[in-house]
C-alpha cells in the first residue's frame, strides 16, 4: 500500500509539472538554471517547435526556449500569454528570449503577458502587436534589441531595478514612447543608453517632482535644480513641476522646454498674460 501511495506521488508531480518527466531537475530548478545561464553562451538553433501554437527555437544544451510568436497575421488570441516552460519530446525547456518579427501584425492582440523567465527581447520584439497600448517588461529582462516597438503613443512599465542595455533606439517612429519605470532607478533609466529620446516617468508621483516657493523671471532653472531637493540634478530628472507662485519670463519657459521628461505641469500660481512661441 505504501509504495503504490508513493508511486502515485511521484506519477502526480510529474503530471502537474512540478518535477521535469526525465526526473532530472524540478521546474524551479531548471529555471533557477536559466537564470543563471551567460547569455553570451546560449544559441537557439534555427529548427522551430510549435507548442500550444506558439513557435519556438531550443537550445538543447542550456534547455532554453526562444518565442517567436507566429508566422502569420492574426491568429495570436486577445490576451496573449508566453509560458515560463514549455516540454517538447518529454523534456521541459525555459522561455528566456523573444524573437521579434516586423511580416506579421497581430491586431486582434490587446495584451501581452511576458513571463518572469524573459531576459532578452530581440529586434522588433513587440512589433507585431500594433494595438497594444500598453507593455510590461518583466524584471529579468537583460538585453533588448533595436526597435521594441514601431509606433507612437505607447506606454512601457519596466520592473527591473536595472535598465536593460539596449542594442538600438526602442522606437522606429519620431514621436516619445513613454516609460514608466521603478522610481529607485529613475535616473539610472534616463542615463541609459538610447533612451534619451523617449519620457522616461517614474512609478510612484512623488519621484521627479518638484514643488516652488515664489520664483522671480529667469529663476526657474536654478529653483529646480537647488540643493533643497538634492535628488532632482538636471531637468531631465522632472516629471512634474508645481510653480506655487511668482513670475516667469521666457528664459524659464526654455528651462522648462529642456525637462524632456515632464508629464506634469501646474502653473495655476502664475498670473500669465501671455505665453511666447514654442513656449513648450
Amino acid at each position: 500500500m505504501k509504495k503504490t501511495l508513493l508511486r502515485f506521488i511521484a506519477l502526480m508531480s510529474v503530471l502537474t509539472g512540478t518535477v521535469n518527466p526525465m526526473g532530472a531537475q524540478t521546474v524551479e530548478e531548471l529555471i533557477e538554471a536559466a537564470m543563471a545561464v551567460d547569455l553570451s553562451q546560449v544559441s537557439f538553433s534555427n529548427t522551430v517547435y510549435t507548442v500550444d501554437g506558439i513557435r519556438y527555437k531550443l537550445d538543447e544544451t542550456n534547455k532554453l526556449a526562444r518565442c517567436c510568436y507566429f508566422n502569420r497575421d492574426n491568429v495570436a488570441p486577445e490576451k496573449f500569454v508566453i509560458p515560463q516552460t514549455i516540454t517538447v519530446s518529454e523534456q521541459t525547456y525555459v522561455v528566456v528570449s523573444v524573437e521579434g518579427n516586423y511580416s506579421y501584425m497581430q491586431s486582434n492582440t490587446n495584451e501581452v503577458v511576458l513571463p518572469s523567465t524573459i531576459r532578452e527581447m530581440t529586434d522588433y520584439a513587440l512589433y507585431p502587436f500594433n494595438t497594444v497600448k500598453t507593455f510590461q517588461i518583466p524584471e529579468n529582462v537583460e538585453k533588448i534589441g533595436k526597435n521594441l516597438i514601431g509606433r507612437d503613443n505607447v506606454t512601457v512599465r519596466f520592473k527591473g531595478l536595472t535598465p536593460p542595455v539596449f542594442a538600438g533606439a526602442p522606437y522606429s517612429s519620431n514621436n516619445k514612447l513613454k516609460f514608466y519605470v521603478p522610481a529607485a532607478s529613475f535616473r539610472a533609466y534616463h542615463l541609459a543608453d538610447y533612451i534619451a529620446n523617449c519620457c522616461v516617468i517614474a512609478d510612484v508621483p512623488d519621484t521627479g517632482t518638484v514643488v516652488t516657493g515664489r520664483v522671480s523671471n529667469g529663476e526657474l532653472g536654478y529653483v529646480v535644480v537647488s540643493d533643497i531637493q538634492p535628488e532632482i540634478r538636471t531637468y531631465a530628472d522632472v516629471n512634474r513641476l508645481i510653480i506655487s507662485s511668482g513670475t516667469i519670463d521666457e528664459q524659464d519657459w526654455y528651462a522648462m522646454r529642456n525637462m524632456h521628461n515632464l508629464v506634469y505641469l501646474d502653473l495655476s500660481g502664475l498670473s500669465i498674460t501671455e505665453m511666447p512661441y514654442g513656449a513648450l
